[in-house]
């Protein structure tokens, strides 16, 4: 193999198994060998979305060598099976790239036949959930079967972190007046203060889950809730309620929060100190992000959650 100093012993390993196996690429082989060495590399919740990506790529190309892909079959992909799904075709193809540039450094393929195919562009979403609808829809997942799941929605407004987030809180981050979140996605400490919505909510979640002791906030009898299950218990809500499922997801939950949070904080301190604030409850880097989230140009916007005058990020340590 040429070019060995330029490489990591791991990728050097992963190559000559390789080479030595036979003079084509085994597209399968040569995922599973990528993804153990971005186990390493990457935080959990990335490395949980790229495992639901690698189902599908090695499905779909496990018959095919990977010199022998080319860049007609994405293409193909983008205009018929994805043409309503950009982010899901985007999420392939930023995977696949992943896989020919390890081919490429492991020396099996000399290109990297992604770079040549654009990836979707994305529509914003400009639509914000009404409060009425969005604090209804939560109170009929209340008093159904299974209250939980209309606490979990009601924690995602609160709070405006993401849902596998809010879905992992345990006990333990819930302290000295803030609940603690390790972003899955940015592997980022957040801290929230509990406001008095927040402290009712968590006193409601304890009376529903009785004596039934578990580390996490939010659990069924024990057993973990999954993203699926709470998605589909709030589009049910919403039929119930007469408003069209199709123009809301869970997703909608978190800019509805933070454009929440952005006015109310704008309205008493100035509009910079409510950028500021919603940056922080989002977790975000930088502004230009906190501002795609945000939908305040919308009007008639409704009561959101208390102003979250204490919400910061923390440098990285442990929780």
């Amino acid at each position: 193999m040429r070019n060995i100093g330029l490489m990591s012993p791991e990728t050097i390993r992963y190559g000559e198994q390789l080479l030595a196996k036979k003079s084509s690429a085994n597209t399968v082989e040569i995922i599973a060998a990528m993804m153990e060495l971005k186990k390493s590399e990457v935080s959990p919740g990335s490395f949980k979305q790229y495992r639901s990506t690698q189902k599908f790529c090695e499905k779909h190309f496990r018959l095919i060598e990977l010199e022998k892909i080319n860049s007609a079959m994405f293409i193909k992909l983008k205009t018929t099976t994805y043409l309503n799904r950009p982010r899901r075709f985007n999420k392939i193809l930023q995977f696949m790239g992943m896989v020919f540039k390890f081919a490429i450094e492991c020396q099996v393929v000399a290109i990297d036949v992604t770079a040549s195919v654009q990836p979707m562009k994305i529509k914003r979403r400009k639509v914000l959930i009404e409060s009425s609808d969005l604090h209804n829809s939560i109170e009929v997942m209340k008093n159904s079967a299974t209250p939980i799941y209309g606490c979990v929605m009601e924690m995602l407004y609160l709070t405006g972190q993401r849902l596998g987030d809010v879905l992992n809180i345990k006990w333990k981050d819930v302290r000295d007046g803030h609940i603690y979140f390790k972003t899955q996605k940015r592997d980022a400490l957040v801290a929230i203060e509990i406001s008095q919505s927040i402290k009712f909510l968590l006193s409601e979640i304890k009376r529903i889950n009785g004596d039934f002791v578990c580390e996490r906030i939010f659990h069924k009898r024990g057993r973990e809730i999954s993203k699926d299950v709470i998605g589909h218990h709030h589009r049910k809500a919403f039929k119930l309620l007469g408003v069209n499922p199709a123009n809301f997801n869970r997703r909608d939950v978190r800019p509805k929060s933070a454009t929440d949070v952005y006015l109310q904080t704008s309205e008493s301190s100035g509009e910079q100190e409510g950028l500021k604030n919603a940056k922080a409850l989002l977790g975000h880097t930088n502004f230009q992000m906190t501002e795609h989230y945000l939908k305040k140009r919308i009007h008639n916007v409704g009561r959101g959650p208390e102003v979250f005058s204490n919400v910061k990020k923390l440098s990285k340590q442990k929780i």
